[in-house]
């Protein structure tokens, strides 16, 4: 990030609305000199668009490259995690937490039960996937099902 002149770091941001930070942990200086090269203007509507192309392409391989891991990426890029889930947010990408039960039970349908390729689908981590499914299991159970596992009595 040092090599990194300001301007293009603040253009980047600008288009983006993150943090200059966090946009230089995303885009090289190389990317971030040919997105300046390309788009003057970084507030016109084809910059913004070109801008989160490229962060969103950035963080879409790192996050593949890390099994959608998304602690890991946090890690890897110096971010919190939870600045990694307004990045997400911000550049429109998943995140398990996000999707409703219907959109999990889908992908694993579509997928044929096999859940590291709905994972995959949805652009999440086979762990975030069976969590989230696990917690949408206790709140809603199947018609017929007992609510969940009832607990020991004290007595």
């Amino acid at each position: 990030m040092d090599t990194v002149a300001p301007q293009l770091l603040g253009a980047a941001s600008e288009a983006l609305g993150l943090a200059w930070k966090t946009v230089g942990k995303l885009l090289d200086a190389t990317a971030l000199a040919a997105l300046a090269a390309a788009h003057p203007d970084p507030t016109a509507p084809g910059a913004r668009t070109a801008y989160r192309d490229a962060a969103r392409s950035s963080l879409e391989a790192r996050l593949a490259a890390a099994g959608h891991r998304q602690a890991e990426v946090a890690r890897a890029l110096g971010l919190s995690r939870t600045t990694l889930g307004k990045v997400l947010e911000v550049l429109g990408l998943a995140r398990a937490a996000t999707l409703d039960e219907a959109a999990l039970r889908a992908a694993l349908d579509a997928a044929g039960g096999d859940a590291p390729a709905a994972a995959q689908a949805l652009g999440v981590s086979v762990e975030a996937l069976r969590l989230r499914l696990g917690v949408a299991n206790r709140l809603t159970p199947p018609a017929g099902a007992a609510a969940g596992p009832r607990r020991p009595s004290s007595r």
